[in-house]
This record gives structure tokens, sequence and C-alpha cells, in this order.
């Protein structure tokens, strides 16, 4: 599928070469989680009767929901690499839509409960279109940094027989076990009562 964008020769388009530029994933999922957040108070205040103010408070909480998604998209992504900052190659027009998606973030200001509603739901519009460029590019891109896995299971433990239990984990840098502490994740797992 094609969409029209603005017309570009060859020779601007090896003119501008490919760049890699470095996204980070943090700054993003931060921002989208305040507008979340913007959002729930806004919808909050939205009180009144009527079908206009019902109709609103649907529109808020739907694109709440689109936050919230676009969130966990981000999210997804992040784990995956194992760290904040994603690296991606772009040229041309997609380096400038990607700075464009990134200005979008970096000038976000908060919702303040005294702006007329379009001007929000516009806001919001922009906001989830930056973030589906900025989502499908960190999607194709390579981790900035080491990468590690961002999740180390330490304990597992199941319930006797049933089949389910309870995973223990933390979200640290892993580090090399030492000799005592390898021997000590070998020993059996005790059987947690339900």
């Amino acid at each position: 599928m094609k969409v029209p964008g603005p017309r570009r020769d060859a020779s601007e388009e090896m003119a501008g070469g490919s760049s890699e530029i470095g996204l980070d994933l943090h700054a993003v999922i931060d921002k989208l989680l305040l507008l979340k957040s913007d959002l729930q108070a806004f919808h909050s205040d939205r009180a009144g009767d009527g079908e206009l103010a019902e109709r609103q408070r649907e529109q808020i909480a739907f694109s709440m929901r689109q936050v919230r998604a676009r969130t966990d998209a981000l999210e997804d992504i992040l784990m995956r690499m194992g760290c904040p900052v994603v690296v991606v190659s772009v040229n041309g027009a997609q380096r400038e839509r990607l700075r464009s998606a990134l200005h979008v973030f970096d000038r976000l200001a908060p919702i303040d409960e005294a702006e007329p509603f379009e001007d929000v739901l516009c806001a919001v519009v922009t906001v989830l279109n930056a973030a589906d460029i900025v989502g499908l590019r960190a999607a194709g891109g390579r981790p900035g940094a080491v990468r590690r896995r961002a999740a180390q299971v330490e304990r597992i433990a199941t319930t006797a027989g049933s089949g389910t239990g309870i995973v223990l984990a933390r979200i640290v840098p892993k580090s090399v076990p030492q000799r005592d502490e390898v021997e000590q994740n070998l020993a059996p797992t005790r059987n947690v009562a339900s």
C-alpha cells in the first residue's frame, strides 16, 4: 500500500543518505503514561449530564485505551531488546517523520482541565500517530547497548499436584553468579501449600 507523501526524486533520496537514530523508549513510554494520567484527570473533570458530556467521556475513555495500547507495545519492544535505547537506520523522509514524532514527545505539555475538548482530542491523535511511528521504527531496530535479560527468574515454586505456582523474579542487570550461588540455585525448590 502506498501512502501519498511529499514527492522526492531519486537524487534527493540519495543525497539524504541513511543515518542511525537512537530512540530512548523509556522517555517515550514515560510521556505516554503521563498523557494517560492527564486524560484520566480530564475524564473525571468532564462531569455533567446530557448526551454531549457522555459522548465526550466515551471518547476520552477510548483515547486512554489507545494510549495504553501504544505504551504496552513499546514496553514489549523494550523487553525484547533488553535495553532502553534502540538504534534504527532511516533515510530521507523517514528520518524527518521519525524526528517529527520524537519532537511531539519532547514538546508534549500536560493537559489543562480548562482546555477545550477538541484541542485535547487533536493532541491525543497527534501523540498516537507519533507513538505509532516510533513503535514501528523501534520494532525493526537493534539494541543500542549491550543486550541483557531485563528479568532474571530467581525461584519457581509449584503447589502440590495443581500445576500452578509462584514465580519470583527481579528486574535488575544479570550478574555473573558465584560458585556458591550456582550450587544454591541447583537445590530443589519446596512445594508451596495452597
